[in-house]
């Protein structure tokens, strides 16, 4: 059971996307299946040869959905993947580019705009909150950020993911020191965003980001002070240190 649950939960519960994974089960077995998700469009391709072409595959099928799209979804449908834990719409606003054509003042409400069709083809869920924070199925989030990285888009857009978690790090960091429940609930919404933007950052493509990233982990292991997140802040300021002799970032 626990692995079925797993293998569903990676799975978003898409129900073409289970009933392929089930006809693989007599090779794989449970195990070999949940670890092959890893390569899930290239596995999941066991369709029923009577069906129509887009339900043969997953990754037909995700390729018919986004055909769908209006180039301007389909340009936001691929940051929408660069976010590993979820974002709110200002995290978005702050890493999103409008079409040149846009205006200054039409900027926003295009980003709404967008981001409803997306939600209304169920590319990406909205949750219930006040402030509503947004997140890709799994399975939509990979193919995303597929082609992300096809269109050449995936440096500038993380780097751009980077800065705006650093500066909302700032904003949090200069709080009065009894919002301390304020900056815990920032690393908890953000942890999963905080660890790829940080893992990104240290890697070589973040060379041209180095200051933001070293910053962010300082600001990171500040707010996780006397948490449960403190022996995490500490290892990534452990990964940052390499960087850390080269940046120019204050004391």
């Amino acid at each position: 059971l626990p692995l079925l649950r797993e293998i569903c939960l990676r799975l978003d519960g898409l129900p073409l996307a289970l009933e392929m994974a089930a006809a693989r089960v007599p090779a794989l077995g449970l195990t070999g299946l949940l670890r092959s998700l890893e390569r899930r469009f290239a596995m999941l391709s066991g369709g029923r040869r009577d069906a129509a072409a887009r339900h043969r595959t997953l990754q037909a099928a995700v390729d018919w959905s986004h055909g769908l799209l209006s180039p301007d979804e389909q340009a936001l449908y691929r940051v929408c993947g660069a976010f590993s834990g979820g974002f709110t719409l200002d995290l978005l606003q702050a890493v999103a580019q409008a079409p040149e054509q846009t205006s200054p003042d039409d900027r926003d409400w295009w980003l709404v705009d967008t981001l409803a069709q997306l939600v209304d083809r169920s590319l990406v869920v909205a949750d219930d909150g006040e402030a509503p924070r947004y997140r890709m199925l799994e399975t939509m989030r990979e193919d995303a950020r597929q082609r992300l990285r096809a269109h050449g888009e995936e440096d500038s857009v993380l780097g751009r993911q980077l800065l705006a978690l650093t500066a909302l790090g700032r904003r949090v960091d200069k709080g009065p020191t009894i919002e301390r429940k304020g900056r815990q609930a920032f690393l908890l919404a953000e942890h999963d965003n905080l660890r790829e933007a940080i893992a990104w950052g240290c890697g070589p493509a973040g060379a041209a980001w180095r200051n933001e990233v070293v910053e962010l982990a300082c600001l990171v292991a500040q707010s996780a002070t006397f948490s449960s997140w403190r022996l995490v802040a500490v290892r990534w300021l452990e990964q940052c240190e390499p960087l850390a002799e080269h940046a120019d970032t204050p004391s």
